[in-house]
């Protein structure tokens, strides 16, 4: 029952942002083959349709890799392309030490920044680097913010009430 809520608030979190960007920019047709370059090419997955002058994504996954990747935020990121929305993940990115300054300027260009809280999460300096980068722009730009709880259980939710739920 809780995979048919998530997969619902999904659905209903993937036509918030179509219509979210559709009020942003003019009609224009989804054409997959003409690649944006304004938008940075470092090995990294997102769907190609236009975007506005000041974002260059609509959404910025935030996930741990060997937590999701295949299974949840995969699905995700699936769908939200399918739907034609323009999201960024890190597919192919060079892991490190330290996050590159053109992951933190893509966190900085995008209008959502959806966070997949895993058990494993917060044991990523990355991911925590990533999760500062996003609340910076939270509260500086306003950047709007979905948290999702992927197999963490209610109790994890209660202690972070200023959150949105769904």
């Amino acid at each position: 029952m809780d995979l048919r809520w998530s997969l619902l608030g999904l659905v209903a979190f993937a036509s918030f942002v179509k219509i979210t960007r559709s009020k942003d920019q003019p009609a224009s047709p989804n054409n997959k083959n003409n690649m944006d370059m304004s938008k940075p090419q470092f090995g990294a997955s997102s769907s190609s349709s236009s975007s506005n002058h000041s974002c260059t994504y609509d959404v910025f996954l935030s996930f741990r890799g060997e937590d999701t990747r295949k299974t949840f935020t995969g699905h995700l990121y699936s769908n939200l392309d399918n739907k034609g929305i323009d999201t960024f993940i890190d597919d192919g990115l060079t892991k490190g030490e330290d996050i590159s300054q053109e992951l933190l300027e893509v966190i900085e260009r995008s209008k959502i920044s959806v966070v997949v809280f895993s058990a494993n999460y917060a044991s990523s300096k990355w991911c925590l680097d990533e999760l500062v980068k996003i609340i910076q722009c939270k509260e500086s730009k306003h950047q709007i913010v979905y948290p999702i709880f992927y197999k963490l259980g209610r109790s994890v939710e209660d202690t972070i009430p200023e959150w949105p739920r769904w």
